[in-house]
């Protein structure tokens, strides 16, 4: 019976008909089967209800089996072309911001935020910002946005800026000045920033060790000077050039013949609108992928196009060139251009080419040697930063959690405690825990109660922000139908309901909103969905943080990627990406007419970050959460990410929420980010 099934649904295949499910068969058989059983009452009457059961099991066999052989996971939603490249197109405009403001000029910092009316750059920086920076480059390389040099260059820069700043119990202080690298006050080592950097950390650990063995040069070079093409449209001068390559799926086909378009590395020159940083942009990433080729595959390089030509073709090695294999590489290269000069058939060019092309490989082979050394370097520093951030300290060993934090002034363990497991505290206690400097029950003390909200039963938060359930599953898994799981998945349900019922896009979480000081810089505050809130604070406000809506793309992408179409149409999408927020608060709700707004035309460092990331995470199958969860440390303790649900009594609005004994972080604590440019 599944032999048939199987030969049906090949044959269909091979005669190019539209591929039809294993229902869709049996809906077909359906007649056939009523014809047995008629002819069973029929002809034996007798024996048919004894028959009639063993019949419907057989029937139904491959439909039990592929109920049964199901994946436990959910399903990933297909994103179609379109999406991919709307999603890319926001992922490349976000990481402008990087690429701009993170230069020599600030040590390879960031800026904590950039005020775009009235224009200003607020250089300080948090260890969140700090660790998002370092998996944004991370992103950035993996979508085709920065060579494999550039990211060890920039990295180790900003690696060695890290060593200069002052700590405290191995901790960065919470925030520091960009230029002179002294830490503002009051000084604070902040629990949760620690938490984010170590899960940053981590993952940069292991995605440098994971690069060891990836290709130097890949397809994905050429998809992010696609998305640049694209940016740019394709009919400006000189970019028409590019668009044959697009479609190319052999970066050694391509590579030379890209590399013989010197018009594109010459930029276009002149002009100062608002496409001229792109076009330099463009131009600086041909130059760079012509420096790539040239020190690590010198053979795609157009002036050896003498030695592809070669008939029978010269033939390359067959192993991918990667940072540990490169020895290995260049030696079986070497052999063969050794027989190829031997061979007395060879044309003259050709012979010039190969011992030129030898001679190259020497300097291959020691620029290869550096780069493992320099990954290396990378993951070993990493991981010794996060070694050194000791989280004992930080432990409130009479209440069992973690503090808010730690005054370095007054030598004073803070005395608030992060009580809620729906929180963004949730990394750090993750993160003790698994390094063993805080007790495992900690995890188990954090708060657990339910509250009913827009239908939707999930774990309450603080301040029902979206950030407080998504943030964390940047880097830790939420395993299907587990507790965490199930919370952040009504989450963002009530998220969408609660916006759809007020006509406006959904997604709001902490962000910056259209209230400015005496000096025009916006300010920053928490906002939420008050059904998830433990704390209703700011009733009647409305602000939309696009952020948001990228966290959820790793929960709903479908209805996410709506969202941010829907937003990019309202033209919240700017060239570095999402504005920070759409404030709806001052306008009322309207009929027939949307809802006016004032957008707040500023970005911040961690929610630009945690957008690249989130994209990142869907377009290369969650490759944030697959770094992070090859650290040893985190392996032997993910376990307790596997919670399953109890039977809890939700928190209703005809109950009373009662509010947990321990004290919570005010809008004054370093950790309740209030980023205010007067800060």
């Amino acid at each position: 019976h599944t032999r048939l099934l199987e030969w049906e649904t090949a044959t269909e295949a091979e005669l190019g008909l539209k591929k039809r499910t294993p229902v869709d068969i049996y809906l077909d058989w359906i007649p056939l089967f009523g014809i047995c059983l008629a002819l069973l009452l029929f002809l034996k009457p007798a024996p048919a209800p004894y028959a009639l059961p063993f019949i419907a099991a057989w029937s139904c066999a491959k439909l039990i089996s592929i109920w049964l052989n199901r994946s436990p996971h959910a399903e990933h939603h297909q994103l179609t072309e379109k999406q991919r490249r709307f999603l890319r197109d926001i992922a490349l405009r976000t990481w402008r911001y990087f690429a701009e403001f993170s230069n020599s000029n600030n040590h390879w910092l960031i800026p904590d935020n950039v005020q775009e009316q009235p224009y200003r750059i607020a250089e300080r920086i948090s260890p969140t910002n700090l660790g998002f920076l370092l998996n944004a480059r991370q992103a950035a390389l993996e979508l085709g946005y920065l060579t494999l040099s550039e990211f060890v260059s920039q990295t180790g820069e900003t690696l060695r800026t890290i060593s200069k700043l002052p700590r405290h119990f191995g901790h960065l202080l919470n925030w520091y000045d960009n230029i002179s690298l002294q830490p503002l006050g009051p000084q604070f080592v902040s629990s949760v920033d620690s938490g984010n950097l170590v899960a940053s950390l981590w993952t940069l650990k292991q995605g440098c060790l994971t690069l060891l063995h990836e290709p130097v040069l890949s397809q994905a070079a050429l998809d992010g000077l696609a998305d640049l093409y694209r940016l740019l449209g394709r009919a400006k001068s000189r970019l028409h050039g590019l668009a044959p390559l697009l479609n190319s799926t052999n970066f050694v086909a391509w590579i030379p013949r890209l590399l013989e378009m010197e018009e594109l590395s010459a930029g276009e020159g002149g002009g100062h609108g608002p496409e001229e940083w792109w076009r330099t942009h463009l131009a600086s990433r041909m130059v760079t992928l012509r420096d790539e080729v040239r020190n690590f595959t010198p053979w795609l390089l157009p002036e050896f196009g003498a030695l592809r030509s070669l008939k029978p073709p010269f033939e390359l090695p067959s192993t991918t060139l990667a940072p540990k294999n490169a020895g290995a590489h260049y030696q079986e290269l070497e052999q063969r251009l050794d027989a190829l000069l031997s061979s007395a058939s060879v044309a003259p060019e050709a012979l010039a080419a190969a011992k030129r092309l030898l001679e190259l490989l020497a300097h291959s082979r020691s620029y290869a040697s550096e780069l493992v050394t320099r990954l290396q370097a990378i993951a070993l520093q990493a991981d010794g930063l996060a070694r050194e951030m000791n989280f004992a300290p930080l432990f409130d060993t009479r209440r069992r959690l973690l503090s808010v934090g730690y005054d370095v002034a007054s030598k004073q363990l803070n005395k608030s405690c992060y009580d809620l497991l729906a929180s963004e505290a949730r990394t750090a206690f993750f993160v003790a825990v698994s390094k063993g400097e805080i007790l495992q029950e900690s995890w188990f003390r954090l708060g657990r109660q339910h509250t009913v909200c827009e239908g939707q039963t999930s774990l309450i938060s603080w301040t029902g922000t979206m950030f407080e359930y998504l943030m964390p599953v940047l880097w830790m898994r939420s395993h299907p139908n587990t507790l965490l799981d199930r919370a952040v998945r009504a989450a963002v349900r009530a998220q969408q309901s609660y916006a759809t019922n007020r006509s406006v896009p959904w997604g709001i979480s902490e962000a910056a909103y259209s209230t400015t000081d005496e000096n025009g810089n916006y300010q920053y505050a928490a906002f939420g969905v008050p059904g998830l809130a433990l704390n209703v604070s700011r009733v009647g406000s409305l602000v939309i943080s696009p952020y948001s809506s990228c966290l959820a793309l790793m929960v709903d992408p479908a209805a996410s990627v709506e969202n941010l179409s829907r937003m990019a149409q309202k033209k919240w999408l700017s060239s570095r990406g999402f504005y920070e927020s759409a404030d709806f608060t001052t306008s009322p709700a309207r009929r027939l007419l949307p809802r006016k707004y004032e957008l707040v035309r500023c970005w911040m460092a961690h929610h630009q970050g945690m957008s690249l990331v989130a994209i990142c995470n869907l377009l290369r199958d969650s490759v944030f959460q697959r770094w992070f969860h090859s650290e040893p440390l985190v392996q032997a303790s993910e376990l307790i990410l596997q919670e399953r649900p109890l039977r809890m009594r939700a928190l209703t609005d005809s109950q009373p929420r009662r509010v947990l004994p321990l004290n919570r972080p005010t809008a004054k604590g370093p950790t309740a980010k209030v980023k205010a440019a007067a800060e």
